[in-house]
């Protein structure tokens, strides 16, 4: 079951074991809602990432491929799907020696640290 949208907006699906979990469990929600049902998908029916923080030196890495940020962060892989690495398009940018197809699936990829206020 999906709530769709006529526009690109976020939507949230029901999914089992969900990572939705991670972006409401610091709110105070209760028993109305249970969390573990709920996965938020980007226009493209792809599943938006939650990280509280991504910080490269620390002893988990399973976000590394995603910008370094103090605040809480979700994340879209864009169009294609793919997340690719984001220090690696950081590195093409730079013009540095990089792994260009990761560089290339990360550039399209979308950052709730980018929203303009």
């Amino acid at each position: 079951n999906m709530v769709r949208s006529a526009n690109t907006k976020p939507k949230l699906a029901t999914e089992p074991g969900s990572t939705f979990k991670s972006a409401v469990t610091g709110a105070n929600f209760g028993d109305w809602i249970d969390v573990e049902a709920w996965t938020m998908l980007d226009g493209w029916d792809n599943r938006i990432r939650y990280a509280r923080f991504v910080y490269y030196g620390d002893s988990t890495d399973e976000d590394d491929y995603l910008p370094q940020s103090t605040v809480p962060l979700f994340a879209s892989a864009g169009p294609d799907g793919e997340f690719g690495d984001h220090r690696e398009l950081l590195k093409r940018e730079q013009g540095l020696a990089h792994d260009a197809d990761l560089a290339a699936q990360a550039a399209d990829n979308l950052y709730s640290g980018d929203i303009q206020r």
